[in-house]
């Protein structure tokens, strides 16, 4: 063989630092951008799921007014939120958070829990104002109560579902409000 071909042989067997410290960089920004999206896209499942079962405790709330001529009290044998009138609606015992824990309602649970399976709450969102977590349920009239609001957050600026009003409590979270009427 020739020293030429020796000599490139010898150069050829393996990558310079240049060409790994390269090829290093593309695998992390590609990587970065994939992490991006992933996020992103779990933000919207979990947005996704609040509404959905937002939806699900509206039409719940809807079957057992028309079983029983108005909506359940929330408070019905809980005393101890620190918000008079508001419950969680979530499974007992847990909390729903709105600044201070509202605690879930194992009597509102069980007059719902014929028309939708009582869930787990929200997960957490850390706002500037706080922590929030939902959904929440209160009464929008006295005993009896003929019209309700259901309160839940979401991760973002986003648009609440068809009927629900939305709020921003700051640019990372919003808060949607849908009011359940007298039925008749």
């Amino acid at each position: 063989m020739s020293d030429i071909h020796k000599f490139l042989r010898k150069q050829s067997k393996g990558f310079t630092l240049i060409e790994l410290l390269f090829v290093i960089s593309i695998i992390g920004l590609l990587s970065s951008v994939i992490f991006v999206s992933v996020n992103s896209a779990r933000k919207d499942a979990r947005n996704t799921y609040r509404n959905k079962m937002a939806e699900e405790y509206a039409k719940a709330f809807y079957l057992y007014y028309d079983a029983n001529g108005e909506y359940p009290d929330p408070m019905d044998g809980s005393d101890t939120s620190p918000y008079p009138g508001v419950s969680c609606l979530a499974k007992v015992p847990a909390e729903c958070i709105f600044v201070n824990p509202v605690p879930s309602n194992e009597i509102l649970n069980n007059k719902l829990s014929p028309y939708i399976e009582i869930v787990d709450p929200f997960q957490m969102i850390t706002s500037r104002g706080g922590n929030y977590q939902g959904p929440l349920y209160t009464c929008k009239t006295d005993i009896p109560c003929i019209g309700v609001r259901l309160l839940w957050f979401l991760e973002g600026r986003e648009i609440c579902p068809s009927g629900a009003i939305s709020g921003l409590l700051d640019n990372n979270t919003t808060a949607c409000h849908l009011y359940l009427e007298e039925v008749f």
